[in-house]
Order: C-alpha cells, then structure tokens, then sequence
C-alpha cells in the first residue's frame, strides 16, 4: 500500500482484512514528516488537513482519530514575505496597493468556490455533476484556465504566490497541474485549515 497517509489510512479502513503496509523508506508517514530541534517539533513536509463538514465521511473518521483535538484551527491567511517584508494580508494587494484590484479579484475567485457561489470539483468525484465537472476542468492547466476566467495575465505577485503553491503542494508548474486538482487544493486554503504540532507527522501512528 505504502506508508503515507493516503496507505496508512486505506490500510485502516480495510483493518478487518488484515493488511499489510509495506514502504521503501525507514518510517511510515510520506511527505508527512517532521523533524525536532532545541525542544521544538517542526513540519518539512505536509503541515495541515482542511476541516471537514460534519456531513462528511472523514468527520467522524476524525473524531474517531482524535484530530480535532490535537489540533488547532486556522482561520487566518497565511504571511507572504517579499523583499524582506513580511505581509499578513497578501490578498488585500498589499505588496503592490496599485494593483489591489486584482488581487482581491483572484481572492473572491477562490471565495466563490469555497462558499459554493461557483463550481468546484470534488476529489473524488462522488456525483455525476462531480465527474462532469472534474473532466471538463481537467482539460486546461491551472495558469491558462485562471487567465482565461479573469481575463488578464496575473500579476507577478500572484502569478509567484501560485506558482510556488504548485511546486510545493502538487509537484509541477502551473502549466503542469490540472485547473481541477489546483482548484480543489488552493481553495481550500480559504477555509478552516486543522494544523497539529509539528505538522501531518503529529498523526502517523
């Protein structure tokens, strides 16, 4: 199966045909890793889980898990640093109060989504309205579907923050990811985020 979450968690759920994880590496927990100095317990690689809905089938996966819990909740945007500043409002164009107006464009894209004003694929797709959905966005890249619905290029700022994002979260450019994953991925970053000490690894067994 692997030791990543996606295994340790599949392994769980199939608990009643005895399975057995296997993983090339040294310890369980994929990208769910995390590292201790002076006292301290730090992420370097998955940091967080989006809170599910109560009407979710990993609500009570979590309650049962003891998630909520053991971590805490954050509501907040996260801090961009440009030229050695930092900004805790990228969102609001404050890095460039010029071009403010699209900046919060591109944030009021992704609220849209979150607050369900606007399509956004389920991963996995659970209706067929899902499946649609997911096919049809699945065809463009991230970059070329997000110019093309705010008809403009992005301002660099934006283009960067996003850019990274990809690599980061999903391994390629923003030409190399899919509208559908990305779009799944980074509107969640709008919403209620569950972070643990010392980031996913607090929640390998």
């Amino acid at each position: 199966l692997g030791g990543g979450m996606s295994g340790i968690l599949s392994g769980y759920l199939l608990h009643d045909l005895k399975p057995v994880i296997l993983d090339g590496a040294d310890r369980f927990g994929g990208n769910s890793r995390a590292e201790s100095w002076g006292g301290l317990e730090y992420s370097i690689g998955a940091a967080y889980l989006c809170n599910p809905e109560k009407s979710s089938p990993l609500f009570p996966l979590f309650q049962k898990a003891g998630i909520f819990e053991l971590c805490r909740k954050r509501n907040e945007s996260d801090p961009v640093m440009l030229n050695k500043k930092i900004h805790t409002n990228f969102w609001s164009g404050s890095t460039d109060p010029a071009a403010a107006k699209q900046f919060t464009r591109v944030r009021d894209f992704f609220l849209a989504r979150l607050n369900g004003k606007a399509p956004l694929p389920s991963i996995p797709a659970i209706t067929e309205e899902d499946q649609a959905l997911l096919a049809e966005l699945d065809r463009h890249d991230f970059l070329t579907y997000l110019v093309h619905e705010l008809g403009e290029p992005l301002h660099p700022h934006v283009h960067t923050l996003l850019e990274l994002y990809c690599w980061s979260a999903l391994g390629g450019s923003m030409q190399e990811v899919s509208a559908a994953v990305a779009l799944n991925f980074y509107t969640a970053e709008f919403g209620e985020i569950l972070v643990a000490p010392a980031g996913n690894a607090s929640l390998n067994p």
